[in-house]
């Protein structure tokens, strides 16, 4: 071979040797750098501190980043405090209060009533920043809040703040309203008719919406409600309680799936309706001659009757009282009576000598005196209520009326 043209074959293939590792090692370098770049931004690193109070671990990240950077959101706001100091600082739509403590480099913060979802919380300090990243937990205060750690248990000093959020805030409302109760057929529970509401007050639309009576245990669900919007869901229910009172409780999220974050509690009172008791006695009785244990002959008193519920209403604790010759005693009792039904009741008792002086000649069995006695009936109605019956009287005598004897 030519030894000039072995030597340029040599330089041509060194000089393409060159170019192609150059060529790698430039597209290694520019790789590097992007991972650099993006690790710089997004790895948290083990110095970023203690968590805050609400329990929210920090991420550490190097430089300066903002909001955007961290959070994909079209309607992504950002709120910098800087220098940081004690004070209430905002925007158009965002006002948040700080309380620094200077000494320990930590501060607290409170949005108060501010109709906004705060995404996250990035405090720069020294050569990066804490970022506190509430996105999905929907606080609006927190404390505790520092910058990286520069060394065991110490962060560098507070430069800046920057508050990530978008306007907005999901709220509901709900309200249970109980009609007029009805009672049942047998008297022993009132049902209530009831509309529950569901409003959404918030400025966001509500997803996955959940209205609950807890006292009555229904559940109801909705999957959207727009903002201004509301939604009503009727029912009724079954209880053995009058004017019972009651809590109703409602949910939502933003997204669908997402989780709850809104919700409110009511309080409910039915009214109290009037079941008004009624007992009904009615009794007949006879005179009859015995003989008792000495073999002695005189009068006894036979009655019988019966109670009856006259009523709509259950009736319980029933009693039956007896009064003859100004003597009164319990002569039955029932643990209750459903409406409409009636128990039979009987007994006897032997009646006390009258004081009459008979005429001389006597008198006809017509004006013989007659043992009047009576019975009436108590008790109370399912829902507590006390009744009472009118009396019931049953007159007897030893001998029957005979108007055509002479």
């Amino acid at each position: 071979m030519n030894l000039k043209c072995y030597n340029s074959a040599r330089l041509y293939c060194h000089s393409r040797l060159n170019d192609l590792v150059k060529s790698r090692f430039i597209k290694q370098l520019a790789l590097l750098l992007v991972i650099s770049a993006v690790i710089s931004l997004q790895v948290t690193r083990a110095d970023a501190g203690a968590p805050s109070a609400g329990g929210v671990q920090p991420q550490d990240f190097s430089g300066n980043p903002t909001c955007s950077e961290f959070f994909g959101n079209e309607d992504l706001r950002e709120l910098k405090v800087e220098p940081v100091y004690d004070g209430t600082y905002g925007d158009d739509m965002l006002s948040v209060t700080l309380n620094v403590q200077q000494g320990a480099k930590t501060f607290s913060w409170d949005q108060g009533d501010s109709s906004v979802i705060m995404l996250g919380v990035f405090v720069k300090g020294g050569p990066g920043g804490n970022l506190y990243n509430y996105d999905g937990s929907f606080i609006t205060s927190d404390a505790g809040l520092h910058s990286p750690e520069k060394s065991s248990n110490k962060y560098y000093g507070l430069s800046h703040v920057s508050f990530c959020y978008i306007p907005g805030k999901p709220e509901l409302k709900v309200t249970l309203t109980c009609d007029g109760g009805e009672l049942v057929p047998g008297g022993d529970a009132i049902k209530y008719e009831y509309s529950l509401k569901v409003e959404n007050t918030g400025t966001l639309p509500l997803f996955d919406i959940e209205a609950e009576n807890v006292t009555a245990g229904d559940v109801f669900n909705a999957a959207t409600l727009a903002v201004g919007e509301s939604i009503t869901f009727d029912d009724d229910f079954l209880t053995t309680i009058n004017g019972i009172s009651g809590t109703a409780e409602a949910k939502a999220a933003v997204e669908g799936g997402g989780t709850v974050v809104a919700n409110d509690t009511s309080e409910f009172d039915c009214p109290v309706e009037t079941f008004p008791g009624k007992l009904k006695v009615t009794k007949d009785c006879s005179t009859v001659v015995v003989q008792n244990g000495y073999g002695d002959y005189g009068l006894q008193v036979n009655y019988g009757g019966d109670v009856c519920n006259d009523s709509a209403v259950l009736i319980k604790d029933i009693i039956v009282e007896e009064t003859h010759d100004n003597m009164t005693e319990i002569i039955h009792t029932v643990d209750f009576l459903a409406p409409g039904d009636c128990e039979d009741f009987s007994g006897s008792y032997v009646p006390l000598p009258g004081l009459d002086e008979l005429p001389e000649g006597g008198v006809s069995g017509s004006e013989v005196r007659a043992f009047v006695d009576t019975v009436k009936a108590s008790g109370e109605t399912f829902f507590k209520e006390y009744v009472e019956s009118m009396e019931a009287d049953a007159s007897c005598k030893l001998c029957p009326d005979c108007p055509e004897c002479p």
